[in-house]
């Protein structure tokens, strides 16, 4: 069982507060679903359903250290939102699907029969896997607890005022997204320099979860997409346009296999682009030391595509740096149809959340630029208007020093929509902010065709 406590609550309040919860079977252990009322739910990082259910007013509760009593969650809520039974539910169920959006779980609320709490199962329509209670706790720094699984109950503390309406209800809806957040196994975390939904202490000036919450819930669960591990299980997008993305995707362990079909018309040719996605925060767990994360360069993201059979490969990419941007480009699915398959190169047994891009060019067409992207580590971005006032006729880009061969390379990605006649050259010019005679400087482009880089260029520093 773990509790959220309200802004402002001291560490020897919450130590204090700790202390009175109950040993034995109430500590459930940080785990995630074996059984819902639809089955077991299989192996770690596997979709699950979870139904939910209001317990009727009057349902004793349990004490679990906090007190115990008659639930009075309609009484309580209907009276904070005048009698507007449907509103205060309606943020109940955006919570619930918030997490839906992000992770494999499925929702479905579902009546309440009023048995005992805590201890009777999720059953069809009769009673969800998580129950939602409510009672005056004897701790007022507890906004709420929760029981991990196969538990899952919430109860919530009657003394506060879950109808205020700012940021839509922000302070329930975060309650809510909390304690679920430990229905479905997540633990408390803690960071110094970023704000999380899970933290010990509610956080209001967020909106559900965040990076390090969404990395728990996907590892857990898999992405909303699951399960598409295999050609035939693949997620179709249907027929895809020109920079459509697809987000809060996740090769949530090296062994997961994220497979799409996607449609194009004939001749079309497709670049993908999967971008890692997360932050560089610190993070540990309650009451332990913090740690630096980058969510971004946990796994190597790696792309390849095939024709409708999943086994005739049009092409694949291994090239970026783990962290970077990852870019298959120009394939062309023989009849316009394509299973993208995206996993991982490396072996670290953890999460990689990245976002997809798709570009479409018409067979033999070039195109003016409209948006450009430049990264070695870091991304910038801009548009035609930066292209353009760039030294009048150049884009001039200054990245970081480069110190040695093991640095990021220096890509850049130009996006367009707008066919042009086929340009006869690329001009381009590296200078050098050293005199040296014993640095050399070795240039290098990258081949699309070849899918390798290829030196056009080695000469003394001091040279542009």
């Amino acid at each position: 069982m773990s509790v959220l406590f309200k802004p402002g609550t001291t560490e020897l309040e919450k130590q204090a507060a700790i202390l009175k919860l109950s040993s034995g079977s109430d500590f459930e252990p940080v785990d995630r679903w074996v059984t819902t009322h639809g089955g077991n739910t299989g192996a770690w990082g596997n979709p699950a359903s979870i139904s939910y259910s209001y317990v009727p007013d009057g349902t004793f509760v349990p004490n679990s250290g906090l007190g115990s009593g008659p639930s009075s969650l309609f009484a309580r809520m209907n009276a904070l939102f005048g009698g507007n039974t449907a509103l205060w539910q309606s943020k109940f169920d955006a919570s619930f699907n918030r997490w839906g959006d992000l992770t494999g779980l499925l929702y479905t609320h579902v009546n309440d029969d009023g048995a005992g709490l805590h201890g009777a199962p999720g059953v069809g329509t009769t009673r969800g896997d998580v129950r939602i209670a409510m009672i005056t706790m004897t701790d007022s720094n507890v906004i709420a607890y929760n029981f991990f699984p196969d538990i899952g109950d919430m109860v919530m503390n009657r003394s506060f005022n879950f109808a205020n309406p700012l940021n839509d209800y922000r302070f329930m809806r975060n309650t809510i997204m909390h304690e679920h957040g430990h229905g479905f196994g997540l633990d408390h975390m803690m960071s110094n320099n970023s704000a999380q939904l899970m933290e010990p202490i509610l956080q209001t000036s967020i909106d559900g979860p965040q990076n390090d919450d969404i990395q728990g819930g996907q590892y857990t669960y898999g992405d909303w997409l699951e399960n598409n591990d295999n050609n035939a299980g693949r997620t179709d997008l249907g027929n895809i346009s020109n920079g459509q993305e697809v987000l809060n995707l996740a090769v949530e362990r090296p062994s997961d296999q994220d497979w799409l079909k996607v449609n194009v018309s004939a001749g079309v040719a497709i670049t993908i682009t999967a971008t890692p996605v997360g932050a560089l925060y610190n993070e540990g767990p309650q009451g332990g030391g913090q740690q630096p994360r980058d969510s971004r360069a946990i796994n190597n993201l790696r792309i390849s595509a095939y024709e409708p059979d999943g086994t005739t490969l049009l092409g694949t990419s291994d090239t970026g740096a783990t962290g970077q941007p990852e870019v298959l480009a120009n394939i062309v699915p023989s009849n316009g149809e394509a299973r993208i398959k995206i996993d991982v190169s490396t072996t670290a047994n953890d999460i990689q959340r990245y976002r997809l891009t798709f570009n479409l060019t018409a067979s033999g067409e070039t195109v003016v630029p409209t948006s450009f992207e430049m990264f070695r580590g870091i991304v910038l971005s801009g548009g035609v208007a930066e292209l353009q006032t760039s030294n009048n006729a150049y884009l001039s880009m200054s990245p970081e020093p480069v110190f040695s061969n093991s640095e990021y390379p220096i890509q850049l990605i130009v996006r367009s929509t707008t066919s042009i006649h086929t340009p006869s050259q690329l001009r381009f010019s590296v200078e050098s902010f050293v005199n040296t005679g014993n640095l050399n400087r070795k240039l290098e482009l990258f081949n699309v065709v070849t899918q390798a880089y290829e030196q056009i260029d080695l000469q003394g520093a001091s040279q542009t």
